[in-house]
């Protein structure tokens, strides 16, 4: 069965870094980077979004293009269908999801999200939001809050990673991570041809 790597955590947590390290480390069919689709459209926007006007992630939504979607910080986030169509062919997709959205990500793809969360501690959160200047002192204080939050609510749920000052560390534990599942799914998937 292939399955959604369903990508959480904090600002700062470097989740675009670990997914543009994955595209150069697991290059072939099995694995798919899905866009994250955003709006309104942003002065600055991540290499792995796409940015959408108001009107046009609402006419997307409106015409099934937007299969899964959720609000946060004021902005509308989704994923594209393209998602369900790579599934269909037994591919798996690696999206950058929302904490806050999970249980809803559970319902929606059911036993195929593998859920993984990006954790740090409060020291290296705070020095990559403070570099990133996104945010204000007091928004990022309050975002240090949800995140230690988060660890603890969702990590029963979760496969949890640790975010290291040495970002290949974390690399490394991801993408050993994500080939296990890959090579489940591929055992999987010969057992089952052998037995037809």
């Amino acid at each position: 069965m292939a399955n959604v790597f369903y990508l959480m955590g904090a600002s700062g947590s470097q989740k675009d870094t670990l997914i543009n390290a994955l595209k150069t480390l697991i290059t072939n069919d099995s694995l798919m980077i899905a866009p994250r689709y955003r709006a309104p459209l942003p002065a600055h926007i991540d290499r792995n979004d796409i940015g959408l006007s108001s009107e046009e992630f609402q006419r997307r939504s409106a015409m099934q293009r937007i299969i899964f979607r959720w609000e946060a910080n004021g902005n509308s986030y989704g994923l594209g269908s393209e998602t369900e169509a790579w599934l269909a062919l037994g591919q798996s997709v690696l999206v950058k999801g929302s904490r806050e959205s999970l249980k809803t990500a559970k319902a929606h793809f059911g036993k195929k999200l593998v859920p993984i969360l990006i954790h740090a501690d409060n020291n290296l959160l705070r020095s990559q939001m403070l570099q990133s200047g996104t945010a204000s002192s007091s928004e990022i204080e309050a975002r240090l809050i949800r995140a230690q939050a988060y660890v603890t609510s969702l990590a029963p749920h979760c496969h949890l990673i640790k975010l290291e000052r040495d970002i290949n560390k974390t690399i490394q534990a991801l993408e050993t991570l994500i080939r296990m599942h890959l090579n489940t799914e591929k055992n999987h998937h010969e057992v089952c041809v052998d037995h037809a």
